[in-house]
């Protein structure tokens, strides 16, 4: 086994391009689950190097029209499928031997996962661990899921300085959870479909989030807190606060920040820090797209 890792620089080495910026989570040890953005503008000259041979899979999906690749499994070229239209995605077993030439430019966001990583989900749920996904490895195929997952995702990857932890865990629990449904037959159980959190779990939720405004805290660690799985907790969090927790955590942001932009006079910077932001750039976007004018407007107007 390579001591390399499927995402992120590994990844631009192999494929030979400049970058690849990647998210990052884990579960415990050699219980990895990123995604990181692959793309180029240019074909690739010759076959890469292969990926890194570990116990894990990556979901690829292609954001763009026009993909046209070679795969080989194993030594073996699999057969062409010529350009495909946007949101097809690939599933690559990293226990095989897998390279790829690309005839195309390509865009592209690759889900990782260390099974062990994925088997430590199922058990939080109290369902069956898993060896295989059924897919045909290094198939593309539709899956609007998938696409609109990695769409909600892009921005994140565009700007990792910027993304919240809890967020990142939201978006890959959903696309785990959406690839053992589809390809394990592994659904939720159903006593974790009922009810929302209990009173003291939202309150130390809530407090825990509240006090970690920079998003700091996984989505794991504050469900710990309520001594239920990430998952779970997640559902659990929606139904009782009808919104996931990464965006009542925005909302508490922007409360905080309005708080202090209507009774000081300190700098944006420093309102930008208090409030959790990574810089006062992230938080005059955010900010901008929720309250429809910026930071420093909306200051001038409560003053008036």
């Amino acid at each position: 086994m390579s001591s390399q890792k499927a995402y992120g620089d590994s990844v631009a080495q192999i494929l030979r391009i400049d970058e690849a910026p990647a998210v990052v989570r884990q579960k415990g040890i050699r219980q990895e689950y990123a995604a990181t953005l692959v793309r180029s503008e240019n074909p690739s000259s010759e076959k890469s190097d292969p990926l890194p041979t570990e116990d894990s899979i990556i979901a690829s999906v292609s954001l763009t029209e026009g993909l046209d690749r070679e795969i080989w499994l194993n030594g073996r070229a699999l057969s062409p499928q010529g350009p495909q239209p946007a949101g097809g995605a690939t599933l690559l077993d990293l226990r095989h031997d897998n390279r790829v030439r690309f005839k195309s430019g390509f865009n592209l966001v690759h889900f990782y996962f260390a099974r062990s990583a994925l088997n430590g989900m199922l058990e939080q749920l109290g369902a069956r661990r898993i060896d295989e996904l059924r897919a045909q490895t290094g198939v593309l195929s539709p899956d609007p899921t998938l696409a609109q997952l990695a769409s909600a995702l892009l921005p994140s990857l565009v700007r990792p300085q910027d993304a919240s932890p809890i967020f990142v865990d939201h978006v890959l629990h959903a696309v785990a959870a959406h690839l053992m449904s589809k390809f394990a037959d592994v659904d939720r159980p159903a006593a974790a479909l009922r009810g929302g959190l209990a009173p003291w779990q939202q309150k130390r939720a809530t407090e825990l989030l509240a006090e970690n405004l920079d998003g700091s805290l996984s989505l794991a660690d504050v469900a710990a807190e309520c001594e239920l799985s990430a998952s779970h907790f997640s559902r659990a969090f929606v139904q009782s606060m009808g919104m996931p927790p990464h965006r009542w955590l925005q909302k508490q942001r922007i409360e905080k920040a309005k708080s202090l932009l209507a009774s000081s006079t300190i700098s944006l910077a420093e309102i930008a820090r208090m409030a959790g932001f990574g810089d006062q750039s992230h938080f005059s976007r955010v900010f901008s797209q929720i309250m429809g004018t910026s930071p420093g407007t909306w200051r001038r107007i409560q003053h008036q």
